[in-house]
């Protein structure tokens, strides 16, 4: 079946990040940043982030994680992309891995509520796009995610921010989806 390191993953990467002192920023809606493009270190994938946001890799299980600035200096939440990749074990169809994914997200968040879920293209390949909210703690996040099955590799781009706040960042979180490309011939 799928590689249980994924499914782990793909549950733990869905947890907010909790702001640490940061400088404050202004809102995404304020101010549209060039994309900076950032290269995973196997080369498999590359994505663009504002130049503000900060970028770290292996953090947490994810490949990499890009993290908003804080808007103002009282900010808990920092609004945050990741990324993950793996090769799975065994082959299986995109239906299958989404439905897996979708059975896994509902029994293991507390207070999951899909919103959305809808076959979209990202990087001109076939993806499933899906809403939902849910609830870490204290902390309740809003959550975009794409999953995307190529050649027997899963990537998932996970998009994260405080429910109140996600309207003002969705449009930051499509325009650095869009940038996303798998890189051809990179096999993990």
């Amino acid at each position: 079946m799928i590689n249980r390191l994924l499914l782990i993953i793909a549950v733990f990467f869905t947890i907010p990040i909790i702001a640490s002192e940061r400088d404050a920023a202004v809102l995404p809606d304020e101010k549209q940043e060039e994309l900076v493009q950032y290269q995973s270190e196997e080369g498999k994938f590359s994505i663009g982030f504002p130049e503000s946001w900060e970028v770290i890799e292996g953090v947490m299980g994810r490949d990499m994680v890009a993290l908003a600035p804080a808007v103002d200096p009282d900010d808990l939440f920092l609004e945050n992309v990741n990324i993950i990749y793996a090769k799975l074990d065994a082959p299986i169809t995109e239906e299958d891995y989404y439905k897996f994914n979708m059975q896994s997200l509902q029994k293991l968040l507390i207070d999951y509520d899909l919103e959305e879920s809808s076959d979209v293209q990202l990087g001109g390949r076939d993806a499933r796009k899906i809403v939902f909210t849910h609830t870490m703690g204290v902390v309740n996040a809003k959550v975009l995610q794409y999953l995307l099955l190529i050649d027997g590799q899963a990537y998932v781009l996970t998009f994260t921010a405080d429910p109140l706040d996600f309207d003002e960042y969705l449009q930051q979180f499509e325009r650095i989806a869009n940038s996303f490309v798998i890189n051809s011939g990179v096999t993990l």
